[in-house]
C-alpha cells in the first residue's frame, strides 16, 4: 500500500490509520521509544494526524512527534529534499502547549496555500512565540524512517532559538549554525536542555 501511495504521490492509496501504524512502528527503529500519550486531531477539515509523546529508551527525555502528515507529499515537492516529512521535538519534559505547538506547525507544513513552499532541513521558521521564549525554529535532519516498500519519511527535528540566535541565522546562516550546534553528538545531546531553558 505505501509503495503504491508514495510512488504515485497518491495518499488515497493508503488509509490514514494504516500509514500511522507503519510510521509509528518504524519510528521505533530509528528512535527506540514507546508511546506514553497520543492526541489525535479531531478537526475534520484538517489532514488526519496525531501528535505522539514517546519516552526514549536510548537517551534521556521524550520525543514529541507528528504522525500523519508524511502520508502526503509536501507542496512544492520539486524543491523538497524531504517530500514525505513529519516533525519531531526532543525534550526533557512536555506539556500541552508544547504538544500543541508541534501539531500546529505540522498543520502549517501542509498548508493548502498553493504558494507555500516545502519544508527542508536547514530551513528556519518564523515561529515567534514570546510567551514560550522562542524567537524562531530551525529544522534539522533527524533521519529517515524506512517505510515498507516505498519512499522513506524524513524526520524534521525542530530546534528552538531565542530572538538573538534566530536573527543571526534567518538570513542564511542556518547551515553553519547546525554544523556547530547539531551535527556533533555532544552538541546534539544538549537539545532537550535548550527547550527547557527557553520554556522555563
Amino acid at each position: 500500500m505505501w509503495a503504491a501511495a508514495s510512488s504515485k504521490a497518491n495518499p488515497d492509496l493508503i488509509a490514514p490509520n494504516t500509514y500511522q501504524a507503519y510510521f509509528g512502528g518504524q519510528l521505533s527503529e530509528l528512535y527506540p521509544s514507546h508511546v506514553v500519550s497520543e492526541i489525535p486531531c479531531e478537526d475534520p477539515d484538517e489532514l488526519p494526524h496525531s501528535v505522539q509523546v514517546r519516552e526514549c529508551h536510548d537517551r534521556p527525555g521524550y520525543l514529541i512527534v507528528t504522525n500523519g502528515f508524511g502520508r502526503l507529499v509536501q507542496r512544492g515537492d520539486d524543491k523538497a529534499s524531504a517530500p514525505h516529512a513529519e516533525l519531531l521535538a526532543w525534550v526533557d519534559t512536555y506539556d500541552f502547549d508544547l504538544v500543541s505547538l508541534v501539531g500546529r506547525l505540522g498543520t502549517i507544513m501542509h498548508s493548502p496555500d498553493p504558494d507555500s513552499a516545502a519544508w527542508n532541513p536547514g530551513d528556519t521558521l518564523a515561529a515567534s512565540l514570546p510567551e514560550l521564549g522562542i524567537g524562531g525554529i530551525v529544522l534539522a535532519n533527524g533521519g529517515s524512517v524506512p517505510m515498507p516498500g516505498g519512499a522513506p519519511v524524513t524526520v524534521l527535528m525542530m530546534i528552538p532559538m531565542n530572538d538573538e540566535e534566530y536573527d543571526r541565522v534567518r538570513g542564511g546562516g542556518a547551515a553553519a549554525w547546525l554544523a556547530e550546534n547539531f551535527e556533533a553528538e555532544d552538541k546534539r545531546a544538549l537539545l532537550p536542555a535548550r527547550w527547557h531553558s527557553l520554556l522555563h
